[in-house]
């Protein structure tokens, strides 16, 4: 005869670590930038926030904020270039996004961040 097994007896240690789902929450490009910026440069600050409950408020505001400046210095920059957002010039819209997000993540992490860590 097959055991059967009761999960519902399972009990946990009030010590035992929980995975916290805002570590692998899908916030977008930019949220998921930020994210990874505040967990590799500013741990302390990243913990702070998430413990406080303010994190996932913060990278959403934050990839919608981006969000928002990247299509509109995109298309921006076609229109500088009279390039006409058709999808036949896709490929020099990815090339223009790339230079962007570039921009942008030098925006979200400033340079004294990245050179604070090769202080230390």
């Amino acid at each position: 005869m097959d055991e059967e097994k009761n999960f519902e007896s399972v009990s946990f240690d009030e010590d035992d670590e929980e995975i916290d789902d805002i570590d692998f929450e899908d916030f977008g490009i930019f949220g998921n930038m930020r994210r990874s910026i505040l967990q590799s440069y500013r741990p302390e600050y990243y913990e702070k926030m998430k413990s406080e409950g303010v994190l996932a408020e913060h990278l959403q505001s934050t990839q919608n904020e981006y969000a928002q400046k990247y299509d509109f210095i995109i298309r921006k920059q076609m229109e500088r270039e009279g390039i006409p957002d058709i999808p036949e010039n896709r490929g020099i819209r990815e090339n223009i996004a790339m230079s962007m997000r570039e921009i942008l993540f030098d925006e979200m992490c400033p340079p004294e961040w990245i050179a604070e860590d090769f202080e230390e």
